[in-house]
């Protein structure tokens, strides 16, 4: 999902998974200059009704989220997974 005012991208976000039980809400983001107007939140309504309409019962949405945005995206329904999992992430050093 994205926001354009004209040639300017103001936000996005999506959503990828296996169309099944995983599914995972990520590059959430508003320009810089566009923060704090509402459209993070408008963003998440729109990937919250997504995820209510198309994820099966049972199944799971995730993200790796920055603080503060931990505030935002539990108005959402999104909770910690400490301490009964813990996230973890793979990066790949270097460059090609």
């Amino acid at each position: 999902m994205t926001l354009r005012l004209g040639p300017e991208l103001i936000k996005m976000g999506r959503v990828s998974g296996d169309g099944g039980v995983f599914f995972l809400v990520t590059d959430i983001a508003v320009k810089p200059s566009h923060q704090g107007k509402g459209y993070g939140r408008k963003l998440m309504e729109k990937i919250t009704e997504y995820l209510r309409r198309e994820v099966p019962a049972g199944s799971f949405a995730t993200l790796i989220e920055d603080k503060p945005a931990d505030r935002l995206y539990a108005q959402f329904g999104f909770q910690p997974v400490s301490p009964g999992s813990e996230g973890m992430y793979w990066r790949q050093l270097g460059g090609l």
